[in-house]
């Protein structure tokens, strides 16, 4: 029987301490800061702590963690830090401000999900930089995959990312 369970503390000043100082640093530099919040189940004090800090969006891994998020902070920019599966795109669709992609099927799929919910997500393209990760792999992939996002009217291209 286990008596002592393990506990992770945080220190929420420490956070958003933390997230005050890089987002001034950043700022200097005309620098965005998102506060990925995956490693803790999306604690909302912990989004909390991010956004006092000054981070400017909220990044999860799961889209289940985009609705709490969104219903706590709604004028808070969210972040899906990968490319969403199809039982994700509801909830990427209703509530993910941003979300990564490199899949034409998926992009063309979240387009009809935006399509019903009245939306229009931001949409960063991802090129892979050879760590196999995420992302297209080359840049004739990437360009066809942004002149796709631009032809999706319920779509916003925001940007490219790398991994």
């Amino acid at each position: 029987m286990y008596r002592h369970l393990p506990v992770l503390d945080v220190n929420l000043t420490a956070i958003r301490t933390n997230a005050q100082v890089l987002c001034d640093v950043c700022a200097r530099n005309n620098i965005s800061v998102a506060g990925i919040i995956k490693f803790s189940n999306a604690d909302l004090q912990i989004a909390k702590a991010y956004l006092d800090g000054g981070c400017a969006q909220l990044g999860v891994s799961r889209a289940r963690h985009l609705q709490p998020l969104k219903e706590a902070f709604p004028d808070a920019e969210t972040l899906l830090t990968r490319s969403p599966g199809r039982c994700d795109l509801e909830d990427c669709a209703r509530y993910a401000d941003l979300s990564l992609h490199a899949d034409p099927n998926v992009l063309t799929a979240l387009n009809a999900e935006a399509e019903k919910w009245n939306t229009r997500p931001g949409i960063i393209l991802m090129l892979d930089v050879g760590d196999l990760r995420e992302g297209v792999d080359n840049i004739p992939a990437l360009v066809a995959l942004a002149e796709q996002c631009e032809s999706l009217p319920n779509l916003h291209l925001r940007g490219v990312g790398t991994n």
